[in-house]
């Protein structure tokens, strides 16, 4: 390890004139291809997933799955167009990259990846078994920096985390991470991610003096000594997009976050800058999934895309450096002082330790999210109680809102720790159950999931202990129990249209009469072909089976208009923005947007009406537990309370009449809001799943 730390400052050291050359001779950037951030830039494990695309039909064909957003656009315009122009090769799309998924495939025997763009501490140790060997008989090995091309992976990029900041808000800049975790010389609110493998222990012991050589082992009560010094001055990111959002936005005054991200938003106009100073020098690797389908064809296009003659084009279009020794020289003059390798910056950075990660993830994520939950401090460790269950959901205001409604009362009632983890993520799920490693008790999911073709995956519900009488029909079933009811409504600016607001979704998918830009989820199962279909006026007992050729033609109606979402916090922050004027969002995101002050409203007509259900993972190590904590927050007692904190309904009828007064009338269930809605066919989706996404992501990439 040391070898590739050391080899590799030594490296980028050497790159100094090679990529701030005067004389470099590639051509301007093209940063005009940004034109929104990226998902998960080099480093994410992304809380909503961009559904699997199907290959084109085509002698020749390769599947590439990466990061989304601006990296992945990037990249498409840096490698895969060209490619494909090049090669005739079908290059195919997906992601965002997702580590469970790719276990998943790999032990079913099914993949259908061929190359994944992953982090640093993947496809090493423990996770080398679900990668090929690269070809290096293909890829050009001598080329690439030394310790960046592995067995079973080759770096693709280099990036960085570093210290984003706002420059009105501080005089004198902040030098390092002392001054990040120093709130009384540099008062004001911090963003860190939600995760510690984005390496915030190791800043925060950069932070308190330890030498960039001995992180490692991390001292991790000594690390949480240091976050508790910002502990109340503290919001989280989950994706990268979130995190520069943030500091744009003055929600935070300093964020540990990626550098691309943060140049993106000042290249927006934001008033930010980067502190280079001990970032965490990182890199991205393209790797191919053991049994995949196109495996030739994957090593072909690996070795297009760092190769000597393309590996510097990434740079062209987002401010990530390239690899490929040959290439430095090549760097676009005008690109080459944003990125990481520039001039003195590899020495102000230092090299994280991945096999040190890789053996001891588990653990430090768990210290980490105990200390996020409140349960760890410096002065003491986690401790075991004989009681324990984790409950999984899907993060933010919802999470929040079942934490203050049900999981902080019922652990102060029981004596149960209830540990939380998040968000939900069916493929992680999959995985650990095919394993045997579940560590998830209880978990909320969405309505076309826990029936027909994913039941296996589920213990049944006990109904000895979970009221099922008392739950409105259809929503007790053998292996999941509804949790809440919501609604997907259209969300539109007031201050836009006025009185004449629209009506429905033929007004969504009227931009002549209705103009604007409109903001949609990325994924088909959010239901979009349905509304399309309900403004094309098809009748809501009509809609199935869906009629995608139909609905397509509605959805082109606004394709020059329409951009997409892929958090419930981003479809509402694209509204209360202005970003779009109009937007397809669940009810409770857009209601906290407008109790925040935003001018929007709620058009609840056609709402697609819908519901959350609680489920527990087969072979759940805590399941007594899990169907107690079910039972207490489905209960005529307590089901009601969710509706104290966010504007979702109950699904026990006992409780309706519980709801606070005040909250009832922004509920999908208030007077004569039911009958405005239509229902979904959780069957029919569960049978024809797959087609679906694919003639969606088809479109997307139309």
């Amino acid at each position: 390890m040391k070898r590739f730390r050391w080899s590799l400052l030594l490296v980028l050291a050497l790159l100094l004139a090679a990529c701030s050359s005067p004389d470099a001779t590639a051509p301007a950037a093209d940063t005009g291809s940004e034109a929104e951030p990226a998902v998960e830039e080099a480093a994410p494990e992304v809380e909503e997933e961009m559904e699997e695309e199907a290959a084109p039909a085509g002698d020749r064909t390769v599947t590439l799955t990466s990061w989304g957003g601006a990296y992945q656009e990037a990249q498409t315009n840096a490698y895969l167009d060209p490619y494909a122009e090049e090669t005739g090769v079908t290059v195919v799309q997906d992601g965002p990259t997702d580590y469970a998924k790719i276990i998943a495939m790999v032990d079913a025997g099914q993949v259908t990846w061929d190359i994944v763009d992953i982090e640093n501490d993947f496809a090493i140790g423990s996770t080398e078994k679900y990668f090929e060997p690269i070809d290096y008989s293909v890829v050009n090995k001598d080329a690439i920096l030394p310790g960046l091309a592995d067995e079973y992976r080759v770096a693709t990029i280099l990036y960085a985390t570093v210290i984003g900041y706002n420059t009105d808000e501080f005089a004198d800049a902040p030098s390092g991470w002392a001054d990040f975790f120093d709130p009384v010389n540099f008062p004001g609110t911090r963003s860190l991610p939600n995760r510690a493998s984005r390496y915030v222990f190791e800043v925060a012991l950069i932070a308190d003096g330890v030498p960039k050589d001995q992180l490692y082992p991390l001292d991790i009560p000594r690390a949480i000594s240091v976050l508790d010094r910002i502990k109340d001055d503290v919001i989280y990111w989950e994706t990268g997009s979130q995190s520069a959002q943030q500091l744009a936005d003055g929600e935070a005054v300093m964020g540990m976050l990626w550098n691309g991200r943060i140049q993106t938003a000042i290249d927006e106009g934001a008033p930010l800058a980067i502190q280079w100073n001990e970032h965490v020098a990182l890199a991205d690797y393209l790797a191919v999934p053991k049994g995949a389908p196109n495996k030739e064809e994957a090593m072909e296009l690996i070795a297009y895309m760092v190769g000597s003659e393309h590996n510097h084009q990434i740079a062209d279009f987002i401010s990530y450096a390239p690899v490929n020794v040959e290439t430095f020289s090549k760097v676009n003059a005008d690109m080459a002082p944003l990125l990481p390798t520039y001039e003195d910056r590899p020495s102000q950075g230092f090299i994280v330790n991945d096999a040190w990660w890789d053996d001891n993830r588990d653990t430090v994520l768990e210290a980490y999210n105990a200390w996020l939950l409140g349960e760890a401090t410096g002065d003491a460790e986690v401790t075991d109680v004989d009681r324990t269950v984790t409950m999984t959901s899907w993060g933010g205001a919802y999470q929040e809102a079942q934490t203050n409604a049900y999981l902080d009362p019922y652990a102060e009632e029981t004596g149960v720790e209830v540990i939380q983890d998040g968000p939900t993520d069916y493929a992680k799920l999959v995985a650990m159950v095919e394993a045997g490693q579940v560590t998830w008790d209880v978990v909320d999911i969405e309505n076309d999931f826990a029936i027909g073709s994913t039941e296996q995956y589920f213990e049944p519900i006990d109904y000895s202990i979970v009221p099922k009488d008392e739950i409105l029909p259809g929503l007790a079933n053998e292996y999941r129990v509804g949790s809440i009811l919501y609604a997907t409504v259209i969300g539109y600016n007031t201050d836009e249209f006025g009185d004449n607001a629209p009506q429905g979704w033929a007004d969504f998918f009227d931009p002549e009469n209705f103009p604007g830009t409109r903001s949609l989820p990325n994924r088909a199962s959010r239901y979009i072909f349905e509304v399309a279909l309900i403004a094309d006026g098809v009748a809501p007992e009509d809609l199935y089976p869906l009629d995608i050729d139909r609905a397509i033609t509605v959805l082109d109606r606004i394709k020059d208009d329409v951009i997409f979402w892929e958090t419930g916090s981003q479809s509402a922050q694209q509204l209360a923005d202005e970003e779009a004027v109009m937007g397809m969002i669940w009810n409770g995101r857009v209601q906290t947007a407008i109790d925040e002050g935003a001018p929007l409203a709620i058009q609840w007509n056609q709402h697609v009406a819908l519901p959350d259900f609680f489920a527990v993972p087969k072979g759940s190590p805590n399941k007594d537990e899990a169907m107690q904590l079910i039972a207490y927050m489905v209960s005529a007692e307590h089901n009601h309370k969710i509706a104290d904190f966010i504007s979702y309904a109950p699904v026990n009828v006992e409780s309706f009449s519980k709801v606070n007064a005040d909250m009832a009338p922004l509920l999908p269930t208030y007077e004569d809001r039911p009958s405005m809605g239509f229902q979904v066919d959780d069957a029919w989706w569960d049978e024809n799943r797959d087609d679906v996404l694919e003639r969606y992501n088809t479109w997307l990439l139309e």
